[in-house]
């Protein structure tokens, strides 16, 4: 398996359970498919915080894809070096790849496999397990400071010759000159100071080389420390900064969401679909169901890639449903449903007695205004 640090290993074959609750089979030949149908030119695949409903800001983009079998890794470029800080600090220590299906809405190669985003997830877990951390390469920088071979060897030459002079000396006292001399001879300890440098310069050789060393490690350690601490403070802003920003976008679209639903929902009422207490529920429904077209790879992020989802499922139910209510103004005619008057008209030439002609008009407009009223009672009711 390729180990090298500017490649993200962000997916491999096999069988992944997306967050619709469905399991996707990923053959190394569809791997194959979506490495192959990768073209920066067509659609960029950016690096994003988790997986983002609209368009967040890109901290890098994919340059290519490439596989070792079944493993597919990704290839990063232009990465925000802020960023990337935070990725190699491990706060974004998982990785989940977002793939279009080759039938999903918006692919820019219908019919293939293609990479959507790679998104970075902190405390969020990958559906892809045991993928290798995310680490962005940065240049070695790393100097060494060491003693030159002459001056360390000065050094151990005059260590030695105190050692062995003191030695000495304390075997002269113990045992006496002879015997010491026995032991430990002059002439091989001023040997050793021969052999390698006088004493005096030696010793303030290493002195010198030491204190130096020790300086420039404090030195070191020191601008080591602060550095940390105002790439930590970054780094926290960064997060922070990154954190709001998200939680102002998921306002804006609950908000957006809500809105459209009331929207859809005081169509159903005035269609005459659903009755006006029904509205709210609607609403509160339809807000329900998340709403997805793309794949995701990863646990519990809201996106649920299907060609059919349920919020557009259920408007199409609400909008199929018939008429309940008629809120159309109706006339006193046979529009509302009452039963057309009924014609008393006599045949030509037919003499009708004028006054009973006036009481049944007068009958059928009383029946008229009061619907269910039998003709006569109606009749009783205008003095007949």
């Amino acid at each position: 398996m390729k180990t090298n640090a500017a490649l993200l290993h962000v997916f491999r074959a096999g069988t992944h359970t997306a967050t619709d609750g469905k399991a996707y089979e990923f053959s190394e030949a569809d791997v194959a498919d979506m490495v192959d149908s990768y073209d920066p030119k067509v659609s960029r695949a950016p690096l994003v915080v988790g997986h983002p409903k609209i368009d967040d800001p890109a901290f890098g983009w994919a340059a290519e894809f490439s596989r070792d079998g079944g493993e597919v890794f990704a290839t990063p470029e232009a990465v925000d070096p802020q960023f990337a800080e935070m990725v190699n600090a491990q706060r974004f220590s998982n990785i989940s790849l977002s793939v279009y299906l080759p039938e999903s809405p918006g692919n820019p190669k219908p019919g293939h496999f293609y990479p959507r985003h790679i998104g970075f997830l902190g405390a969020q877990p990958p559906a892809v397990k045991n993928l290798q951390r995310p680490q962005f390469a940065e240049g070695d920088g790393a100097v060494a400071f060491s003693m030159p071979m002459p001056r360390r060897l000065s050094s151990l030459g005059y260590y030695l010759k105190r050692l062995f002079q003191g030695t000495r000396d304390d075997a002269i006292e113990r045992v006496g000159a002879e015997k010491a001399e026995q032991l430990i001879p002059q002439w091989c300890i001023d040997g050793i100071a021969e052999a390698t440098a006088d004493d005096d310069q030696a010793h303030a050789a290493f002195a010198e080389a030491n204190n130096t060393e020790q300086t420039m490690s404090q030195d070191k350690t020191n601008a080591a420390a602060a550095d940390f601490a105002e790439r930590e403070s970054q780094l926290t802003a960064r997060a922070t900064e990154i954190e709001q920003r998200e939680k102002a976008l998921k306002e804006r679209e609950d908000a957006a969401r809500r809105a459209d639903a009331a929207e859809f929902a005081e169509g159903l009422v005035q269609a005459g679909k659903v009755l006006p207490r029904q509205k709210a529920g609607i609403v509160e429904l339809l807000l329900a169901f998340p709403a997805g077209t793309v794949l995701n790879f990863a646990e519990g992020d809201g996106q649920a890639a299907t060609d059919h989802d349920a919020p557009e499922l259920l408007r199409a139910f609400l909008d199929d449903l018939p008429k309940r209510v008629d809120f159309a103004e109706k006339s006193a005619g046979h529009d509302n449903g009452a039963p057309a008057p009924a014609n008393f008209a006599a045949p030509e030439g037919t003499q009708v007695d004028a006054g009973r002609m006036e009481l049944h008009s007068k009958a059928v407009a009383y029946q008229a205004a009061h619907p269910g009223t039998a003709y006569m009672a109606a009749v009783k009711a205008v003095g007949g």
